[in-house]
């Protein structure tokens, strides 16, 4: 009944599915305007999103006809959280869907969203989403549609490598850090800190690996302080002058602690290390 009543007026049909159509008896729906149109619908994120802050999503729906209902179910990353919604026909946020329950202007729509970020984001992060809408064309259903999706960056004003908000977060200031400088002394230079998501002004917080003091005969477990959305691998040596070659890859994060266990070597010394990245 709340879409007949955004549309102005129903009337009794059996063919419908609940016994009702819209319009007025008698009408059809030759007095509902133009022709309906699917949306088409364009999403941006202005400069990107900003770790430890936000990400403005800027959508506009066009379409033509008149719109009984319309409702947008947003597919944020992992960690992303909705805080508000704005725009045409005053959309509200309920139980993490956006819906119009005032009666729905003509197109074209913009709604802004302002999304929640993690402080540990570091890389592209694909926003996805679903919007189901239904004309008064008779259909017993709303359609549904899947939007583009919408790839976004974190912003980098000064274009060093470091995203604006993590800057911000660890300064004040959003060009405050020099990538390749190690600003607590931990050995980590800030960029490498950002990727394994450290505390590039904690000399305590850096990317190490706790070893057990005797190995036994069944390898040894490596153990290390995860982040979320890191991906960790190990590589392995019996010569350091020869360099390291890949042994465990795709280890995925999961925090707070990582464990991976070693299998134990038939003769000789071995020397592992710990990589990250940030996909």
């Amino acid at each position: 009944m709340l879409a007949y009543w955004r549309i102005g007026s129903y009337h009794a049909d059996p063919a419908g599915a609940d016994g009702y159509v819209p319009g007025a008896a008698g009408g059809g729906n030759a007095s509902m305007g133009t022709a309906n149109t699917a949306p088409v619908i364009a999403t941006s994120s202005g400069d990107g999103y900003h770790p430890g802050g936000t990400c403005v999503l800027t959508n506009t729906i066009h379409y033509s006809g008149t719109l009984l209902s319309l409702l947008w179910r947003p597919e944020l990353p992992g960690g992303w959280s909705l805080l508000s919604v704005a725009g045409d026909g005053n959309p509200e946020h309920q139980g993490g869907e956006i819906v119009w329950t005032r009666m729905i202007p003509p197109g074209p729509i913009e709604m802004t969203l302002t999304v929640g970020v993690p402080l540990w984001e570091w890389a592209e992060r694909d926003v996805r989403s679903e919007v189901e809408y239904w004309f008064p064309d008779g259909s017993p259903d709303p359609s549904t549609m899947r939007p583009p999706t919408l790839t976004v960056s974190a912003a980098d004003s000064d274009g060093d490598g470091l995203p604006d908000g993590w800057e911000a977060y660890h300064t004040g200031n959003p060009t405050g850090m020099v990538a390749t400088a190690d600003d607590d002394l931990d050995g980590v230079n800030n960029f490498d800190e950002g990727t394994a998501g450290t505390d590039p002004t904690n000399r305590h917080s850096v990317l190490v690996t706790d070893l057990p003091a005797i190995p036994n005969a069944s390898g040894v477990t490596l153990r290390w302080s995860s982040v979320t959305t890191r991906v960790y691998s190990i590589s392995q040596s019996t010569n350091l002058l020869s360099g390291f070659l890949p042994f465990i890859t795709g280890i995925q994060a999961t925090p707070p602690v990582n464990e991976e266990h070693v299998p134990g070597e038939d003769s000789g010394g071995h020397y592992y290390r710990l990589g990250v990245t940030a996909p």
